[in-house]
């Protein structure tokens, strides 16, 4: 299982397109287990924005599942 997070407004991922296509690149590699989530108004380091909580509680659910 892979688990792709970002923030919306990272620099690194550049847009909401370009995040999809590294989860269709990712797909095309033949992983079929991908779940992904781009959180609005949130820049690079996401884990240290103010609703982290929200953040550590999805990966949490990922890894428990």
């Amino acid at each position: 299982p892979i688990l792709v997070i970002a923030g919306e407004e990272d620099p690194v991922i550049r847009s909401r397109k370009r995040f999809e296509q590294l989860i269709a690149f990712l797909s095309e590699l033949g992983y079929t287990n991908i779940s992904s989530k781009l959180y609005e108004h949130m820049r690079h380091e996401i884990l240290n924005e103010a609703s982290r909580q929200d953040i550590y509680e999805n990966i949490l659910e990922f890894a428990e599942s």
